[in-house]
């Protein structure tokens, strides 16, 4: 198949050029207006179905590559197998030049005409019986064969007119947008945001303010969970994966609600009976504290221990992690959710995941939690794809946790700050002390 180009006055004169010069055997690519007096229209041409000669085409010009390849006693032969590939290595990629990329319709389009140009017909009364099936059973075969090579060959021609385009894209970029688009690259931000942040802001305005629009863009996508467990209070189911840090996180404010209003009005409750030594470990902790810990064994269970809590300030909830492969995560969520009104879910998530999991377990409870709490924030290398996934599903920051240490290793967190964090805006960015409750001696002193 090869690409022609015919040019004329008006859309009329061009359908009969190319009519004159391929016949009627030709698939249309295009047909568009170039200024106010000329037409151009693209087509496709089968150079092996017979329809015109090759050796008479005004465009082609092959008589340098025909003596080549014929011998002078030849004469004007039908063009050899050698002939062709030597023709198509000297157009090389110029077929591309002077069209603009296929769009998906175009060639949805381009691949219906093309099979019926090459459906094959069947001699009906050459066949009967059982020698009709398997015959036909071929010919589907070489059919769909067929059908696969052709769309082969346009995916190929799709992909490098986009291709192209896109490189020729970026390399018209300034210098201060292309260290942009390396930085977040660098970041491992998700390609489509940095293709929309490039189509935004980095190709008009003054150069100098080209970070600060991208930054803006960012903090515009990026979504503030108007909770806080600790400051609030209220009853908080974290859930998660396995692994994530859901009960270290839960300690870290259960020990902070625990300075702040006092231990008797903090509670945690555990639901994971997965993990070995789970329940100990949270029972430990809870001594620790001197906060009241609770184990149930199941949402029943639950419902039941949190009329017993209703004097708490703050309730902690704990729950067993789930795998990223099954469903059980929203199933467990909406068990949640029935066993209290007043009941948010928290959802827990590492910042050092994959960020395939992390994003497939944001668009699966995007709707059903309260916000989410990013964990292991300090064995994070970049964090450009949590940004892409948390403004894809929308779900508000509260809070990060980074370290080990109880209770200062856990604090909340606005959008903003987590961007600072992302790009190095503000290199000096620590957490923050938890809020402490003074003591008798200090509140006596005030007084």
């Amino acid at each position: 198949m090869n690409i022609k180009r015919v040019v004329e006055k008006d859309t009329r004169s061009a359908f009969e050029k190319v009519k004159e010069l391929y016949g009627e055997d030709v698939v249309i690519l295009s047909n568009k207006r170039i200024g106010k007096k000329q037409v151009e229209v693209m087509v496709a041409v089968d150079l092996n179905d017979g329809s015109y000669s090759l050796q008479d085409d005004p465009e082609a010009d092959v008589g340098g590559i025909a003596k080549k390849i014929h011998s002078p006693s030849e004469g004007k032969a039908a063009p050899t197998v050698a002939w062709m590939e030597a023709r198509k290595k000297a157009e090389g990629q110029s077929m591309f030049s002077h069209r603009e990329p296929l769009t998906e319709q175009e060639s949805i389009a381009q691949v219906k005409k093309l099979l019926e140009k090459t459906k094959p017909s069947v001699d009906v009364d050459a066949y009967t019986g059982e020698e009709m099936q398997p015959q036909m059973a071929a010919m589907q075969i070489d059919e769909l064969d067929s059908i696969k090579s052709e769309m082969s060959q346009l995916r190929d021609m799709f992909k490098t007119h986009l291709d192209i385009s896109d490189r020729n894209e970026r390399e018209a970029l300034s210098v201060e947008a292309k260290e942009i688009i390396s930085k977040l690259e660098n970041e491992c931000v998700d390609t489509k945001h940095i293709e929309e942040i490039q189509k935004l802001h980095l190709t008009k305005g003054r150069k100098r303010d080209f970070w600060k629009k991208t930054i803006g863009w960012w903090a515009e996508g990026l979504v503030n969970s108007n909770v806080d467990p600790v400051l609030d209070g209220g009853i908080y189911a974290f859930v998660g994966l396995s692994g994530v840090g859901k009960t270290t996180t839960i300690i870290k404010m259960a020990s902070q609600a625990a300075l702040k209003y006092g231990k008797e009005k903090v509670a945690l409750i555990t639901l994971d009976h997965k993990r070995i030594g789970a329940k100990e470990q949270i029972k430990l902790y809870g001594m620790m504290l001197g906060v009241k810990v609770m184990n149930a064994a199941n949402t029943s269970d639950l419902r039941d221990q949190l009329k017993e809590l209703s004097d708490k300030r703050v309730v902690l909830i704990d729950t067993a992690g789930a795998s990223v492969q099954s469903d059980s995560l929203r199933i467990n969520c909406e068990a949640l959710k029935s066993s209290h009104d007043d009941l948010r879910l928290v959802l827990a998530m590492s910042a050092n995941g994959q960020s395939a999991v992390n994003n497939k377990i944001c668009a699966e409870l995007s709707d059903m939690v309260e916000g989410t709490i990013l964990t292991k924030l300090d064995e994070a290398i970049v964090l450009g794809g949590v940004l892409s996934i948390m403004r894809d599903s929308q779900i508000g920051l509260i809070g990060v946790s980074c370290g080990s240490e109880i209770p200062k290793d856990y604090q909340s967190f606005t959008p903003d700050e987590l961007i600072d964090k992302c790009f190095g805006i503000n290199e000096n960015i620590t957490l923050k002390k938890p809020e402490t409750k003074p003591s008798k001696k200090a509140r006596a002193k005030a007084a």
